[in-house]
């Protein structure tokens, strides 16, 4: 296992407290060795002639640890007769030297296995990294049903080359254990289907199971038993228990997995009633629970919301508290017969009054600051309130930009003890934790006007036009999308900002119109010659779905046509040079404000009367 990174003084450091300077700085390795150790040097704070600080050079372990560079830091201070000398100690990640090599393998081969640690020659790795390789290949090798493969890394240092490794990954694969199904003992009130589909077991024509893995490990199979004890839970079975999957052969290296259910007696809600409330009315906390009453079942997930919907109704409003918690207790009705009717009883544990001190965003590798708080309805200086709080994390979980959101409480550092009442500073922190927000889909279709046609769409949900060659993080919506074939060819680049920036809209599309609107549209209904009448011009429907506040300018275009055309009254231009001063104005200014939305698109489709048209 790695070592964690230790922060050891010498005994004589607290006598060095006193104003001591520094001396010296220097390096060590951990095996004694004296190198060349001018790269730490250069990331350390800690200079010669400094007044000495313990702090500082705890900092300095911490940025050489964050460098992922080694895999042991430490410093010593030692007192001296001119100061303090400061010797830091580390231990540098060794140089791993390709290819990897394998031993016990049968089920893969050796190349398949390196793919799947992702170990690069000349790259530097600790033990623990070693370790999360050999992790990788042992997850998959579960998948393919082996769930008591063994994965162990072996490092050896490499004669003659100075911090060089080579790595040769034991295995030994076990038995195959295919299963066949799982089954459930004991479960009568719950469809088997259903308690297969809580753990990710999925029939083979369910395009659902296309994409989940079914459970194959230990870890997986306790992870079954608690979904399928939830399942019940939530159904009012409160006394559900599931025990962990016993294994039954069925021959041919098939095997059965078998829980076994004691399902108990599901409940229902008799009375409710709140305790703990000072600052509001019992009964007006108990109204706040809206997604539960008296006969309803109590699931143990609606006995959670409705804990929560109290927390909520207490943190906000004029005597808002912050960090109230509610714990439910289930008493059976005196009156209970044969119905199993429980009575609730939400115990209130109040908060304190909260004010804001910070708005702290965490988890944001990709997604700006500014796309979160501006879904955030609280700022610095606000009385802390849940009910905006929980607003403002539902508004983030509909970007579909995070696997998960959450909020809490800090405290603030250095904060003096306040007096009972009075509101307490504390920092509100927003976690998210992102997830892929592209697409990229390939399509084919046919049509009695079209012809066969194939489809390309590349599109970004959480696009950035501002951050090159990443292109994520801001907030807008991104797309690409090329149709072709032999009597059409779209093609549509389009970027959309968050409808949470109210600006105009752009819609530049060559070869149609240049429109101008404020009211925002999705970019596949932008104008395109696939819309359009003969020649181009944009046909009667089409006109009229553009809307009342739109402002169109034709752009030039260039038509040929087998069609001879009239020839020229002398003294006037001609139909073709009428149509060609008409229409080569520029788009007005107003078309290139603030924009919402920038299209580019071009279209060109043949007609059955050989007409071409080319679009600029």
């Amino acid at each position: 296992m790695n070592k964690i990174p230790l922060i050891l003084f010498a005994s004589v450091m607290a006598l060095c407290a006193g104003g001591a300077t520094v001396s010296s700085v220097s390096v060590r390795g951990a095996d004694g060795s004296s190198g060349d150790y001018g790269d730490v040097l250069a990331r350390c704070t800690t200079k010669a002639g400094d007044e000495y600080d313990s702090a500082q050079c705890a900092r300095d372990v911490r940025a050489l640890r964050d460098t992922g560079e080694f895999d042991d830091i430490s410093v010593e201070a030692n007192r001296g007769d001119k100061g303090v000398d400061v010797v830091f100690i580390v231990k540098r990640k060794p140089r791993f030297q390709g290819p990897l090599n394998v031993k016990g393998n049968d089920f893969w081969n050796a190349g398949k296995i390196a793919k799947l640690a992702e170990l690069k020659d000349g790259y530097t790795y600790g033990e623990a990294d070693y370790a999360a390789a050999a992790s990788k290949v042992r997850r998959e090798y579960q998948k393919k049903f082996f769930p008591d493969v063994k994965v162990t890394p072996v490092v050896e240092p490499i004669p003659d080359a100075p911090n060089a490794v080579s790595v040769t990954f034991e295995i030994e694969e076990g038995e195959r254990k295919k299963i066949h199904s799982f089954e459930f003992t004991g479960a009568e009130s719950i469809d088997h289907a259903d308690l297969r589909e809580a753990i990710g077991d999925y029939p083979w024509w369910n395009p659902l199971g296309w994409f989940s893995d079914t459970p194959t490990s230990d870890q997986d199979f306790a992870e079954a038993r608690d979904k399928i004890r939830n399942v019940y839970r939530d159904r009012g079975y409160l006394d559900a228990e599931v025990s962990m999957p016993e294994e039954v052969a069925l021959g041919d290296g098939k095997y059965d997995r078998v829980f076994r259910v004691n399902e108990g007696s599901p409940y229902k809600v008799g009375k409710m009633s709140v305790t703990g409330v000072t600052k509001y009315p019992e009964d007006a906390a108990l109204r706040a629970v809206k997604n539960l009453k008296t006969g309803d079942v109590a699931g143990a997930a609606a006995l959670a919301q409705a804990a929560r919907d109290i927390e909520i109704f207490c943190g906000s409003g004029e005597h808002a508290l912050a960090e109230t918690h509610v714990e439910v207790k289930r008493i059976p009705a005196a009156d209970d017969g044969f119905d199993n009717v429980i009575d609730l009883v939400f115990e209130v544990k109040e908060g304190v009054p909260v004010v804001l001190n910070r708005v702290i965003v965490r988890g944001n590798d990709y997604t700006k600051d500014k796309v979160i708080r501006r879904e955030v309805s609280l700022s610095p200086g606000d009385p802390m309130l849940e009910d905006k709080a929980e607003q403002s994390k539902r508004r983030l979980e509909n970007l579909r930009y995070f696997e998960r959101v959450r909020y809490y409480l800090e405290r603030v550092e250095g904060q003096t003890p306040k007096a009972p009442g009075e509101p307490e500073l504390r920092d509100l922190v927003y976690e998210v934790s992102e997830k892929n927000t592209g697409n990229f889909m390939v399509g084919i279709g046919a049509s009695s006007v079209d012809s066969v046609f194939g489809t390309v769409e590349l599109s970004e949900s959480n696009f950035d036009l501002f951050n090159p060659w990443r292109f994520r993080g801001g907030g807008q919506k991104g797309l690409i999308r090329v149709e072709a074939g032999p009597r059409v060819q779209t093609y549509l680049a389009s970027v959309t900002a968050s409808s949470s920036s109210p600006w105009t809209s752009i819609a530049a599309d060559a070869g149609s119109t240049c429109t101008t609107s404020t009211a925002p549209a999705h970019p596949l209904l932008s104008h395109t010659l696939s819309n359009s009448g003969p020649h181009g011009r944009p046909s009667d429907a089409s006109a009229r779905a553009s809307p009342p506040n739109t402002l169109s300018s034709t752009m030039s275009r260039a038509t040929a046509s087998t069609t001879p055309r009239p020839a020229a009254t002398p003294g006037r231009p001609s139909r073709r040079k009428r149509r060609s001063t008409a229409t080569s104005g520029k788009c007005p200014s107003a078309c290139f404000g603030p924009t919402t939305r920038v299209t580019a698109s071009s279209s060109q489709r043949k007609d059955t009367r050989s007409t071409s048209t080319a679009n600029s």
